[in-house]
């Protein structure tokens, strides 16, 4: 596995082609549309998503302002949540 087993069991979810949150910021667009972890994201618009960094790649090409339908499964069922992508904040350079 790629380490992510232990978030799998965390969230009692068979380990599958999916990019499971394991951890929603208060204050990003992320927790504003509604995201929770352990939460299942199959698609960011139409694209189909199967690991974390396909949805960062998905995220980084949206364009800020426009809203971003993400396909989430959440308890076994499939829904659409809206995020409004928003400019990151700058971190200061790390050395």
């Amino acid at each position: 596995g790629s380490g992510g087993e232990c978030y799998w069991n965390q969230c009692q979810l068979p380990e599958r082609k999916a990019a499971l949150i394991v951890d929603v910021v208060a204050g990003t667009p992320a927790a504003a549309a509604g995201l929770k972890t352990c939460d299942l994201i199959t698609a960011i618009g139409q694209k189909a998503v199967k690991t974390p960094s396909e949805v960062q790649l998905a995220v980084e090409a949206a364009k800020v302002g426009e809203p971003l339908a993400v396909t989430i499964e959440r308890d076994g069922e499939s829904q659409t949540l809206e995020v409004n992508p928003a400019e990151l904040p700058q971190s200061p350079k790390r050395n």
